[in-house]
């Protein structure tokens, strides 16, 4: 997946990513009950990112997130914070003092 590509690539429209979880029989109501959110709050997912909901959906439906939500993934397929490369920061050492 080219990064390029994926921001040509539009993300699913809202109601076809509704449509095929209910092809699979599931509502966002029903997601939030057997994954232990307040209902309704995975709707959220179709406006902003949420990682751990993309992860839920995509599995259910069997097409990997990054397909759904192009704009939110990096070329490997790994979730971009605020639309940009997530860049791992190294920990700030604790003086002994205070360890």
């Amino acid at each position: 997946m080219n990064t390029a590509t994926n921001k040509m690539r539009p993300d699913w429209h809202p109601a076809d990513i509704k449509a095929a979880l209910a092809k699979k029989s599931y509502t966002f109501a029903r997601l939030a009950r057997e994954n232990n959110y307040v209902e309704n709050s995975p709707n959220m997912v179709l406006k902003k990112p949420w990682y751990q909901v993309e992860k839920i959906v995509s599995r259910i439906i069997g097409i990997p997130a990054a397909e759904i939500w192009p704009s939110r993934y990096d070329q490997r397929g790994k979730p971009l914070r605020n639309g940009r490369p997530r860049v791992r920061k190294h920990s700030a050492k604790i003086p002994a003092t205070l360890a």
